[in-house]
């Protein structure tokens, strides 16, 4: 079976949900620095270094968010960037890194990509610290 984001979270999710408060932090600081970079990369462009910390924030999400994504699901229900296929609707975080690189997140951006940030930043600051 070949790599495919998508597979790689459901089957995290048939892991048992991490509710350690390390594991909380650990995805926090990630998606700081995601976020982070998807703004940078927003305004000024994408470049190689941009690129490559895409890359390596998303194959960490890809095996860490599965076990806390029970956690942030239920806050972004109906929310910007949810999108629905034939087996699964992907959350509005999982968007963000579905594509496999970050010209090709910018380039699908309809100008919504910072508020889709802002109210997935709302969503994970709201959820209470285990």
């Amino acid at each position: 079976m070949s790599f495919t984001l998508e597979n790689t979270i459901r089957s995290q999710w048939s892991a048992s949900p991490d509710n350690s408060p390390q594991a909380w932090q650990m995805f926090v600081d990630h998606f700081e620095r995601f976020t982070g970079l998807l703004c940078v990369a927003a305004h000024l462009g994408c470049s190689q270094e941009h690129e490559q910390e895409f890359h390596q924030l998303r194959q960490w999400f890809a095996r860490y968010y599965g076990p806390v994504a029970h956690r942030v699901r239920p806050g972004l229900q109906g929310t910007l960037g949810e999108t629905a296929t034939d087996e699964s609707t992907s959350d509005a975080f999982e968007s963000l890194i579905e594509p496999g690189c970050l010209s090709d997140l910018l380039q699908q951006d309809e100008g919504d990509l910072i508020p889709r940030i802002r109210v997935i930043s709302e969503c994970v600051y709201s959820v209470p610290t285990p």
